[in-house]
């Protein structure tokens, strides 16, 4: 090394170093073994993604005096102790680049760093949130086709359930507190958080917000309104979930995690941020997250807060990371 590191970090290099010297000690990791592709392999999407990283890495590298690959473990260390996993991850990738580029012997070094939950605990600190392959599935957009048969496979009372659901972004568990009011400026929606305990006493367990008519959500809830009255959701938790199962099933698509009725908020968070992110191309430019927010943006807290503060309160979420893999 040849930079100052602490003490944690210190203990993740003290047991990289085991792991190189004994890797048949290294527990087994849910990521894949270091594979590099050539970059004539690469998509330009890609070969794009990685030149702009490298631009960044080999910055901050530079700023840091980080020089040695030893350095460089201590630099990814540094990383998954103070960003996100995402984070983590990106600049994991980049690395592992440079050195299939330049020292490709050293990508052993790389590969025997602890497994992240690993690292976290002798950092000491909680592990960032992952994303599964059933997230990514719920997380997928879906066909507004099957979205259509899917419906049309309920009857009217359970179709508008499932509608109030999907547009307001509330567990199915929260359905019968779902309340639907007009309001001058366009639907009001009221619902109250199914969570307890230490969750609920962090905030009001009410949360309520405003839906504009002329917007796609807006014209959904106001039909449904109009249909079913301000308190559109009767039915039982169990009795929605069971009619959705058998719309799915005669689809095929009742083992789908994409089609599950959780993937519904999956959905409606989707629709939000991309909703944000037009206003705020729209306002600011293409570039808009790097100009506001400098080129660190992904761990800008500022940027957590604008961009999934309000996420995170309508879909009742008490962190607001939670609702960062959420769409």
């Amino acid at each position: 090394l040849s930079v100052a590191v602490s003490p944690p970090i210190d203990a993740v290099l003290d047991r990289m170093a085991l792991y190189i010297a004994h890797p048949d000690q290294r527990p087994p990791s849910a990521w894949p073994e270091v594979t590099v592709k050539r970059w004539d392999q690469l998509s330009p999407r890609s070969q794009q993604d990685y030149r702009r990283g490298m631009k960044q890495v080999l910055s901050e590298l530079r700023a840091g005096g980080y020089s040695s690959v030893w350095d460089m473990a201590a630099y990814l260390v540094h990383t998954a102790q103070t960003s996100s996993l995402s984070t983590y991850k990106r600049r994991r990738n980049v690395i592992i680049r440079l050195l299939y580029e330049r020292h490709p012997r050293a990508l052993l070094m790389i590969q025997a760093l602890p497994p992240y939950g690993e690292m976290c605990r002798l950092l000491g600190r909680s592990p960032s949130r992952d994303v599964t392959d059933i997230t990514r599935a719920r997380r997928a957009q879906q066909s507004p086709q099957t979205w259509g048969k899917l419906l049309s496979r309920l009857s009217p009372e359970h179709r508008d359930n499932i509608l109030a659901l999907r547009y307001t972004g509330a567990r199915v568990c929260e359905g019968s507190s779902l309340r639907l009011q007009a309001d001058e400026h366009g639907i009001r929606v009221t619902v109250t958080s199914s969570k307890t305990g230490c969750r609920r006493r962090r905030g009001s367990p009410v949360r309520s917000w405003i839906v504009p008519l002329d917007s796609v959500e807006g014209t959904v809830l106001a039909g449904v309104l109009a249909r079913r009255g301000e308190h559109p959701i009767t039915h039982t938790p169990d009795a929605i979930r069971a009619a959705w199962r058998r719309a799915r099933k005669g689809l095929r698509l009742n083992q789908d995690p994409g089609w599950d009725l959780h993937s519904l908020r999956h959905q409606y968070a989707r629709d939000y941020k991309r909703q944000v992110a037009r206003a705020m191309q729209d306002a600011h430019g293409p570039d808009w997250r790097r100009r506001l927010y400098g080129r660190h943006w992904q761990d800008n807290p500022e940027y957590m807060t604008m961009y999934y503060g309000e996420l995170a309160r309508r879909l009742g979420h008490t962190d607001i990371s939670m609702s960062k893999i959420y769409g």
